[in-house]
């Protein structure tokens, strides 16, 4: 026999060596947690390097078993041990920071009763309680703020925990925060307020409780936009939004740094209802944008389809039925 060739035997016996190294693989990467990373402000999951970057106290509160997290403290694992990630997002993550994310509320009280502390950061400067509001519910909130938690903490953007409740968590989390007495109108650093974000997204509600908290609704961002302005552009907020907005004193034709008013944007994205409840409510159809020089007819017109036609025909008749 060759030394190229091969005995029925030895053929045999790589095949279970391949088998064996595939079965390996596949058990390694069944074993790994998935880790939340961010990515748009959402953090989905990945499991590249789960197993190696996960210690067992984070798999426990991510996996929502509270007596794994009791027995694991018990048994002199570190409540606020950190993650070492590269990824900012999830660089110095501790359990009660991913139990707030995908834990349960259950998991999250088990943490804090072991010992875990509320006040520690990521490498970009969220908390526990930045989690849970965004990510978690009002049970995981108030645990979190009964324990002493921070209520206007900032991440290094800026973002507290109300503006991430406002802009993607539940409305009673935004309650919560605010009985808390969470300040309404603080900026991030693009100068966005919680308002702001929920007036993009839509939540009458959200809406509805933070201007019942007092939250400003002259306040602009960097571009010059309001919340009105932002909920007159966003395809996320329905009319009802802009004349709540409106009803607690948004000034009408109020342009952003380019001069384009809520009218303009509402007129450019072919909404009519927005279009009708801001004539209504008095704004003109004759200001011009200063980039420009359009109009609110001329934005709508530009879309040149049947939405931006119906607006036009609304603009010029002044709003009329």
């Amino acid at each position: 026999m060759s030394k190229q060739e091969m005995s029925p035997l030895g053929v045999f016996m790589r095949v279970l060596v391949l088998v064996g190294l595939v079965a390996a693989v596949v058990l390694a990467f069944q074993m790994g947690k998935e880790i939340p990373t961010a990515s748009d402000g959402m953090m989905p999951r990945n499991t590249a390097n789960a197993a190696a970057a996960s210690p067992g106290l984070h798999q426990a509160a991510a996996g929502g078993n509270a007596e794994a997290v009791r027995a694991a403290i018990a048994g002199g694992a570190d409540p606020n041990a950190a993650l070492n990630e590269q990824d900012s997002s999830r660089d110095g993550m501790t359990p009660l920071m991913v139990a707030c994310f995908e834990g349960g509320p259950d998991v999250v009280k088990a943490l804090v009763d072991g010992g875990a502390r509320t006040e520690v950061r990521t490498s970009d400067g969220r908390t526990a309680l930045i989690y849970a509001a965004g990510w978690g519910n009002v049970q995981k909130v108030q645990t979190l703020l009964d324990a002493g938690a921070t209520v206007d903490a900032r991440a290094s953007d800026g973002m507290t925990a109300l503006m991430f409740a406002a802009a993607r968590g539940d409305v009673e989390c935004v309650r919560a925060l605010v009985a808390a007495g969470a300040r309404v109108d603080e900026r991030n650093k693009w100068r966005q307020t919680a308002l702001m974000g929920a007036a993009r997204t839509g939540s009458l509600e959200k809406v509805e409780v933070l201007l019942g908290a007092g939250a400003s609704v002259d306040m602009h961002d960097q571009y010059g936009d309001s919340a009105l302005s932002i909920a007159a552009a966003s395809s996320d907020a329905d009319a009802r939004i802009v004349e709540m907005l409106l009803s607690g004193g948004a000034k009408v034709d109020e342009g952003d740094t380019d001069g384009v008013t809520a009218l303009m944007k509402a007129a450019e994205s072919g909404d009519e209802a927005k279009v009708r409840a801001l004539l209504k409510a008095g704004a003109s159809a004759q200001v011009k944008d200063r980039t420009n020089g359009w109009s609110a007819r001329d934005w709508a017109a530009k879309r040149d389809d049947e939405r931006g036609r119906a607006v036009v025909a609304i603009l010029e008749g002044g709003g009329k039925e």
